[in-house]
């Protein structure tokens, strides 16, 4: 519609509104109607929409992939970890979630003695690995104003959230 029909058309309605009792009150109703189915649909939508994520979380336990020869390099300041991702279960992996921890440590492991000086809590890998195949994967790591490494610099990771499909 141009511009002309759709000022006409709602100069019609406000003259029945401004008019007509009738009008205003069946207005009120059949607006009120779409108000409440349109929150109806949307309820369900969400409803479904977080039935169907958590049914994804739940399917591919993180035991069942194999995550390989994973680096954690830096790129023109920017930090990226890259790898291989086996899915050994019986659906289809469509994403991992990762924690990455960066460390200072006295030795080249891991321990005790060593200080966190960066960590993301949220490294998303969003890949489809069809089960019992192995796929490449990278995504960049927020690890933002880590300090000078004063001894080895030493990085972790765990697998926080496993997502699959049928």
């Amino acid at each position: 519609m141009d511009t002309l029909a759709w000022v006409l058309a709602f100069g019609i309605v406000g003259y029945f509104l401004y008019k007509s009792s009738k009008f205003r009150k069946y207005s009120a109703i059949g607006a009120g109607g779409l108000l409440a189915l349109g929150l109806l649909i949307w309820g369900g939508m969400w409803v479904y929409e977080s039935y169907t994520e958590r049914q994804a979380k739940t399917l591919i336990s993180a035991d069942q992939l194999e995550l390989t020869d994973f680096k954690l390099s830096q790129t023109y300041g920017s930090w990226n970890i890259s790898g291989q991702i086996k899915n050994n279960s019986s659906y289809s992996l469509e994403g991992i979630t990762l924690k990455v921890r960066a460390y200072d440590c006295p030795t080249e492991s891991t321990g005790p003695d060593c200080e966190i000086i960066g960590e993301d809590d949220d490294v998303s890998m969003y890949i489809d690995v069809p089960s019992g195949q192995i796929r490449q994967t990278d995504t960049y790591v927020s690890l933002y104003n880590m300090p000078n490494i004063k001894n080895h610099f030493v990085w972790a990771y765990d697998i926080v959230e496993v997502r699959g499909a049928k």
